[in-house]
């Protein structure tokens, strides 16, 4: 079970590290966007890094690359869903990053769900 916070070790030995969101990943997440194909609406990176923690939660998945703190995956669910609504994960770089997203995304949802 893989928690919001902390980190991971992948199958090939990456470490990777799960973390909310915050102001200064804005241009970093443009970026993992584009890299996915996707056109990095305003909207939606507005949308993924202020959100009602009662209602939605937002993830990034990070790893060290040449000792900087790389965005490798993206992902976010509202409470009341059973999905995440938007994943967005670089397989290349750390391949499993988009399973250990949704599971986080799925547990911390049906942790909300109990204490509700």
């Amino acid at each position: 079970m893989q928690r919001l916070h902390g980190s991971t070790t992948l199958a090939n030995g990456l470490r990777l590290r799960l973390r909310l969101p915050h102001r200064f990943d804005a241009e970093p997440l443009r970026g993992l966007l584009e890299h996915a194909g996707l056109t990095p609406d305003d909207r939606l990176v507005a949308r993924t890094l202020r959100f009602d923690p009662r209602d939605r939660v937002a993830v990034v998945a990070t790893t060290l690359v040449a000792s900087s703190e790389q965005i490798v995956g993206l992902g976010a669910i509202d409470h009341s869903g059973e999905e995440p609504d938007l994943l967005v994960a670089d397989e290349r770089a750390a391949p499993g990053v988009g399973a250990v997203l949704e599971e986080a995304l799925r547990t911390h949802t049906i942790r909300i769900r109990r204490l509700r």
